[in-house]
Parts: structure tokens; C-alpha cells; sequence
């Protein structure tokens, strides 16, 4: 919840992916990224009111579900539907600059098990991959056996439970100050659903689980993942 520079700012700003859908504000990253400076300059001081004090406006509290097939042809398969959620892009900027001061103090903490590889910096699954296939390889040049277990976690982000989640915030040492910040981020979440005819849903009150599509879940979720491996 430190003071955010405008150089970090900047920096941010700019470092916004492209071609990703607005949420209900309809603005994208490329307007805030080619908009006035005056427009900028007043982006600047809500997020930094929001990254130090940790309240969101209520126009940022909510967002849009919409439903992406995972297959084409199988539009109309409830199973094959994945929610992906829409927010605020000025939302999604504090969740950024939240992600990445988390990621950091985890990394500098040593939190998360060595074996953890998924959204960490200078990790990814290939190192994973590239051992597995060492081990499958020193086993068949030893003529040995290898017991092989692969774990899918079903609905993953939308099933984990949020007060077990912010506990484990508390266990592994996270500023007071900072757990509830995120805790009153997500208090008031609600979605909506929007319809390919373009008509969205009433609220929906968001009571667990994590936002597809918001940069803080998949660091969050590693710390769920993180304690299952320990």
C-alpha cells in the first residue's frame, strides 16, 4: 500500500496489454495509454488514493462476466463454457501494481516452495516439463519404474475459498494493513453477466472464489496451490 511514484505509474501504463476487452467503463488500455495529459495526470491520483488506502469507488467494485467457448463448435455445451471476467481497466491497473508488489514480497520472503513454478519471475511450466521428461529418461536408461500422478484442479479459481485464502495472507507474514485492503476489495465484488444480445444481468453478490481475468488472481491462487504443496 506504498505512495506509487509517477515514474512506476507511467511505466505501468504503458506496459498495458493490447486488444484486451473494457469492462463496464468501455475504456481500454490503448485510451488511457494515447490519452490527455490532463486525463492521465487524473488517473494517477485516484489509483494512488486507491493503492494507499485501499478503497475502491463503487463504479470499480463490480464487473462483466461474459462466457468464451473453449472448443469452436461447442458454443452451446454449458461444460465447454469458460467465464471470463471484465473489469474497470483503471481497476485492473491497482491490481497490477498490487500483483506485482506481492509477487515480490513472496519471492523475497521465500513463501512459496521451490517446486512452484506457475506465474512466478524467470519460472515457468516448461522447467517442469523439461525435469519430467529428464526423470523419464534416467529411469528408462536405470531400467527402473516411475509412479506418475497428474492433478487437475476442476473450477479451480472460482471454487477457493476467500476468508482460508486471506488467513494464509496472515500465516505467511503479510502486512495487517495490506490483508485488509485486499479483503475490502473483495467484500463488495458482484458481477453481471452480459448476454450476446448485449443486455447484462442484475448484480450478482461474489461470496468466493477469484476473478478470471484480474492480475492479482493467479498470484493469489499460487499462494492456495503454494500451501497445498507444503
Amino acid at each position: 500500500m506504498q505512495h506509487l511514484t509517477r515514474e512506476d505509474f507511467d511505466y505501468w501504463l504503458q506496459q498495458l496489454p493490447h486488444d484486451n476487452s473494457p469492462g463496464d467503463d468501455e475504456l481500454t488500455y490503448e485510451m488511457w495509454q494515447e490519452a490527455p495529459a490532463e486525463m492521465k495526470d487524473a488517473l494517477y491520483q485516484v489509483v494512488n488514493q486507491v493503492v494507499q488506502n485501499g478503497k475502491m469507488p463503487t463504479s470499480w467494485e463490480g464487473a462483466l462476466t461474459t462466457l468464451i467457448p473453449k472448443k469452436v463448435g461447442e458454443e452451446k455445451i454449458l461444460r465447454s463454457i469458460r467465464p471470463i471476467c471484465l473489469m474497470n481497466t483503471a481497476a485492473k491497473i491497482v491490481m497490477s501494481v498490487w500483483a506485482k508488489r506481492l509477487s515480490k514480497s513472496l519471492e523475497q520472503q521465500s513463501g512459496l516452495q521451490g517446486s512452484q513454478e506457475g506465474f512466478r519471475p524467470d519460472r515457468s511450466t516448461r522447467r517442469q516439463i523439461s525435469r519430467f521428461i529428464s526423470a523419464l529418461q534416467d529411469v528408462e536408461r536405470n531400467q527402473g519404474t516411475i509412479c506418475v500422478s497428474f492433478l487437475d484442479f476442476e473450477n479451480y479459481f472460482n471454487t477457493i475459498s476467500l476468508p482460508a485464502l486471506f488467513l494464509l495472507l496472515r500465516k505467511f507474514g503479510m502486512n495487517k494493513n495490506d490483508v485488509q485492503a485486499l479483503e475490502s476489495y473483495y467484500e463488495p465484488s458482484h458481477m453481471r453477466v452480459i448476454h450476446a444480445d448485449g443486455e447484462k444481468s442484475a448484480k450478482i453478490p461474489l461470496h468466493r472464489g477469484l476473478r478470471q481475468g484480474c492480475p492479482l488472481s493467479p498470484i493469489l491462487g499460487g499462494v492456495v496451490v503454494n500451501a497445498m504443496l507444503r
